[in-house]
């Protein structure tokens, strides 16, 4: 298990979080989690769609109000679909060496330019 500290600020140091220990005060109680079906607050949620604009208390009551008015409850979905593939290097590394063989908009020549005054500048330096 990983070894962890906090700060005593009456040692003015960093102390060992042991289990077991007086120096280790557990936050959250351990248990089950449970979504609530309450809306909370003090009126709930307010359903914009109705004339009356009702009150609900409830997600299930208001979730089924809202499917018997044929609507849809439109959330934190992520609307963008999966990931898009990963490229495709083999066909990059390809590319790139057709453009260079073609001489692709002058790169070869741009390129074998630059090896020149490189060389030249490397011997006459």
């Amino acid at each position: 298990m990983r070894t962890r500290y906090r700060y005593d600020p009456d040692l003015d140091a960093m102390v060992e979080m042991r289990s077991g220990s007086n120096y280790f005060v557990e936050d959250t109680p351990k248990g089950p989690h449970v979504i609530s079906d309450s809306m909370g607050g003090v009126n709930g949620l307010r359903a914009m769609y109705r004339k009356d604009k009702k009150h609900f208390d409830s997600k299930s009551r208001y979730r089924a109000d809202v499917k018997a008015h044929g609507l849809e409850i439109c959330g934190n979905d992520d609307v963008r679909g999966s990931a898009p593939p990963p490229p495709d290097y083999g066909r990059v590394v390809s590319d790139a060496y057709q453009q260079f063989d073609g001489n692709y908009n002058g790169t070869a020549d741009r390129v074998r330019a630059e090896e020149q005054r490189t060389a030249w500048r490397r011997n006459n330096g």
